[in-house]
C-alpha cells in the first residue's frame, strides 16, 4: 500500500519554527496531532491534498518533548 512508504521521519529535531514530517503518504483527511507529554494536543493538522512531506509551524511552542500521531 502507498501509506507503506518508508519509516515516518520528523526532523530538525530539535526544531525551532518548522517541522517537516515525511515517510508516509499523506491522504486527504488524514490528521497528523502533535501532543505535550499529558496528551494535551497542540497542533492539529487535518492534509487537504495528497502530499508526501507536511510541515508544521512549531514557533509558538515551549521546549520540551512532544509525541506526533497521524490518523
Amino acid at each position: 500500500s502507498p501509506r507503506e512508504r518508508g519509516a515516518l521521519q520528523c526532523y530538525p529535531n530539535p526544531t525551532a519554527n518548522e517541522l517537516t514530517v515525511t515517510g508516509l503518504a499523506f491522504d486527504v483527511s488524514d490528521v497528523i496531532i502533535l501532543s505535550d507529554l499529558l496528551g494535551k494536543p497542540v497542533i492539529t493538522k487535518t492534509i487537504l491534498q495528497p502530499t508526501l512531506n507536511v510541515k508544521l509551524e512549531t514557533l509558538n511552542l515551549c521546549s520540551g518533548m512532544y509525541v506526533l500521531t497521524v490518523k
